[in-house]
């Protein structure tokens, strides 16, 4: 009965802190300067578009090296910023069995987007694996969405330029620069610039459902796009 107890109050600990940790991590990465250092510094960060593409049925992931990331994140890029996770270290003061896995922790998961040959742009989830074993019982690990630039071509390895957050305050509009295959998962008539009456009504509702479904604003509409890059400007509203 007690062993039964103490679980329960455990595994309860365990809940609330990774709760915590979740808050904690999105409010870290909506600091696009943070996000930025540690995926695209000294040693960016690569990843191979599938060879069907980086789409919602078949999105990349990656386990971030201890060389291509760091092995702890901090809460900001202030240098005497506290550490927010490290690899086999407590990422929890409300449970101690809150765990981060090593030696390497760190994921970018359900990666999907496009290259247009020479730069790309995709959404990802930045994730941070607990050690199961410690754990009264399994949690999803958390994670935060997140929007990489990179350099490549349209198949192959993609290097990550830039980095942001997801995560904005939601009193404000959000642009959104994607290329048009990106949004192409969110409604397949959306196929690209420069747009007649029949698609650019489609690619406004990819749009719609991107910042609906994907980013959790009210919805969003396209304002620009590049007919040369098929590189669309779509604007998150709150």
């Amino acid at each position: 009965m007690f062993a039964y107890q103490h679980n329960e109050v455990t595994s309860l600990k365990e809940k609330l802190g990774i709760t915590d940790f979740q808050q904690q991590l999105t409010r870290a990465f909506a600091d696009d300067t943070l996000c930025t250092s540690l995926l695209a510094g000294s040693s960016p960060a690569t990843f191979n578009i599938p060879s069907g593409g980086a789409t919602t049925a078949s999105p990349a992931s990656i386990t971030l090296t201890m060389g291509a990331a760091p092995a702890s994140i901090p809460v900001s890029t202030v240098p005497s910023a506290p550490i927010l996770a490290t690899a086999g270290g407590a990422i929890s003061l409300v449970s101690t069995t809150l765990v981060a896995a090593a030696p390497q922790p760190f994921q970018l998961t359900n990666i999907v987007g496009s290259s247009n040959g020479t730069t790309g742009t995709f959404t990802a989830n930045f994730q941070v694996n607990i050690d199961e074993t410690k754990l009264v019982r399994a949690l999803k690990p958390p994670a935060t969405m997140i929007f990489l630039q990179t350099s490549g071509g349209v198949t192959g390895t993609q290097t990550i330029t830039g980095c942001s957050g997801a995560t904005k305050p939601r009193n404000e509009p959000r642009n959104v620069g994607t290329n048009i295959s990106n949004l192409m998962n969110y409604h397949n008539g959306c196929t690209g610039c420069p747009f007649g009456p029949v698609p650019m009504l489609t690619c406004v509702a990819a749009c719609n459902r991107f910042c609906l479904y994907g980013l959790g604003f009210s919805g969003g509409t396209i304002v620009e796009c590049d007919s040369s890059t098929s590189n669309a400007v779509c604007i998150c509203t709150p």
